[in-house]
This record gives C-alpha cells, structure tokens and sequence, in this order.
C-alpha cells in the first residue's frame, strides 16, 4: 500500500462509531423507519385533507445566525415555485414541535440545520423522521459518514486519495499504544478526533507523541486520526486547494484557499484548461458512500498529479454569503444551490405524489420564525 494508506494501532482498535449522543440516538431510533410508497403516502395526504393539519412541503429548521440569508432565500425561491415553507428557529422550536406531535403540522421534506447542535431540535426530528418524511441528508446515513475513521476506510477501499494516516483506538479503552510509524507522517502533522466539526478539536502542528496523548485525553471517548499534511501545488498564483459541494446530483466546484479561507468559483477555462474535472467524479463517489443529499468535502491538488480528499463530509455547509462575509460562499454558487434543492429535491417528490393524488392540497408559504432572532 502507498503511502496514502492506513496504518492501524492496537489490534483491539475499536470502530464502533463513536458519535455525539444526539446523533447516536437519532441513528438507532431512525433505522427502523418505514419507508412509504407513493400510493401510502397518497393515503397519508387523503387523511391530511380532510383534517386541520397544515401539509408544508418543506421544513427548515436552523439555529445560526449566519443561516438567515440562506434560509430565508431558500423560502423565496421555494414560494416562487408554488412550494410552502416552514421555518424553525431556536425560539419557535417548543411551538413547531408540539403542533407536529399533535398531527397539526405535517413536512413533505425536511432539511435540519439544528439538532446536530442544539438538543431542542432533536424531539421534531424524531417525530418528522418516524412520520416518513423525506429528509435531506437522513439521520440514518450521518452516524456513519460523519465518523471520518470509518469514512478513511471506505474511501480507501474506494480507490480515493486519501492523506497517510493513523487510526488510534479511544483513550479510554486503550490508554497504552506503541506507534511505530509516525515518521512516516512527517515531522510536523495533524490530529483530528474521528468525530466533530467545525476544527473542534483538531491539531494541526503536532510533532510529538506527547501532542497525541494530550489530545486523545482530552476527548477519551473519541477514536484519534493523525494525518499528514498535504501540501497543494500552485497553480499560477493558486493554492490548488478546493471546496467541492454536493446538491442532489449536481456538483459545485470552488476553489478555498486553506490559509486564508477565502472562497473564488472556478471557472470553467479553468476547469478545462487546469484538468480539475476529476474533483466532479471523487464528490460523487462520496456520495455514493455517503448517502446523502447535500454536502461538500475539501479536495487538494499535489504537485504529482493526485487529487488528494482532505476533509471528509461536511453534512452541513457553512452557506454564508460572500456578498455579506469576505470569507463566505459566492453568492452566484449559492443561488445555484438553492434552484438545486428546489428543483431537484422537492417538485420531483411532489410530482410523483401528485400523480397518485391529484387532490395533493398547495398551502401558501406558513412561516414560523421570530425576527428578532438572533
């Protein structure tokens, strides 16, 4: 195996997927959901009709700040296309949640922004998920692709590039390891803990054992990824240093300077004239592996020629707009994305839905979202 490849350590290594306990939780509770067919569904839509439940076609709930341009344009482009949204924000949550339990509100499709950081989301997540919606990027997919130790292997097994790296069993199960390759990593190289976002808990200039055994007791419950660096070629100016987004079959590349953060579309002469097509394949493998709907993953050009997939699966994209945030996403991509998730993700399911029932009720845009949040 190339230097890419993986190294593993202690031979009880332990792939349990080590996750938070919100999303442990939705994954044991979600996986035995029902899957409905069109006609079921249709039966479920009859029964709608001749209640008072409000049938939304698409729910969004979001606690970030920084979410509300994208949320709220999302809802605009959706009332364009005839589609009724619900929003949920941190202060409408207890409301949304009991109205769903009570068979008032009911969400054809749901894309949650909330409960993988905040617990008030998690009750109409499980109720939204047993009531068979269709949610974008299901819960029963992130307990495992968000877990990057498990994620390294598939991707290795995949074919993919991936950066030479080493699996640590959690601390607490084995607080005494040998690591016998970590030359092999460079002299200075990165810790990531197998699960988490955002760099939580990453490392990126570790050059001792002593750095792995600091980290791996801070999280000790956490299996531990020590990575490489992978340093980008430069093409003219460039870091060869991407963000490549997933939206239902489309994909969006961008270049995403891992210094500065900044974020330019590429272009496509550049595209072509640079050979970066094969980034458009690798995110489609991931999402083959991943299962889901809408996510993005951080891809690295080398100077020998090889793509090389640095941060796994984002699950939630950071959707900050660039004409709002010198370091956000470019608004062109953004708009894109929204026509994507509208046109790609919700009609298709409605139009199915309309076939069986033509009766399929059209609600105007309900919102539930207090403006002086946050």
């Amino acid at each position: 195996m190339e230097n890419r490849g993986l190294a593993f350590i202690c031979a009880k290594l332990r792939i349990n997927l080590v996750r938070n306990e919100t999303l442990t939780g939705f994954a044991n509770g979600f996986s035995k959901t029902l899957v409905t067919t069109a006609s079921q569904t249709a039966t479920a839509n009859d029964a709608f009709e001749s209640s008072d439940t409000q049938v939304i076609d698409l729910g969004i709930a979001w606690e970030w700040e920084y979410d509300k341009s994208f949320v709220f344009k999302l809802a605009q482009a959706c009332k364009a296309h005839g589609l009724s949204t619900c929003l949920i924000n941190p202060a409408e949550i207890d409301d949304a949640t009991f109205k769903y339990r009570a068979g008032k509100l009911y969400f054809r499709h749901y894309l949650d922004r909330g409960s993988d950081a905040l617990k008030e989301f998690e009750p109409l997540a499980r109720l939204v998920a047993s009531g068979g919606a269709r949610i974008i990027n299901h819960y029963r997919h992130l307990k495992r692709c968000l877990d990057k130790a498990t994620m390294h292997l598939e991707f290795l097994t995949a074919g993919l590039q991936v950066p030479y790296t080493i699996i640590l069993s959690p601390y607490k199960y084995e607080p005494e390891i040998r690591i016998t390759d970590l030359a092999k990593l460079g002299r200075s190289f990165i810790i990531k803990p197998a699960m988490g976002s955002g760099g939580t808990g990453v490392v990126v200039g570790a050059e001792t054992l002593a750095d792995v055994l600091l980290a791996r007791k801070s999280q000790n419950d956490q299996k531990f990824l020590l990575q490489e660096k992978i340093e980008p070629a430069m093409l003219g100016n460039e870091r060869a240093w991407f963000r490549v987004f997933y939206v239902f079959g489309r994909t969006f590349l961008t270049w995403w300077n891992d210094v500065t953060h900044l974020y330019r579309a590429v272009k496509s002469e550049e595209e072509a004239d640079l050979g970066l097509a094969p980034m458009r394949q690798i995110i489609r493998t991931i999402a083959a592996l991943s299962e889901l709907d809408f996510f993005s993953a951080e891809v690295a050009l080398t100077d020998d020629g090889r793509f090389v997939v640095i941060d796994y699966v984002n699950d939630v994209c950071d959707m900050r707009p660039q004409s709002e945030h010198h370091d956000g996403v470019p608004d062109s991509l953004i708009d894109k994305m929204i026509s994507t998730l509208v046109t790609s993700a919700t009609p298709r399911s409605l139009h199915q839905q309309a076939g069986a029932n033509d009766a399929v009720r059209r609600l105007p845009t309900f919102t539930v979202v207090a403006e002086n949040w946050p």
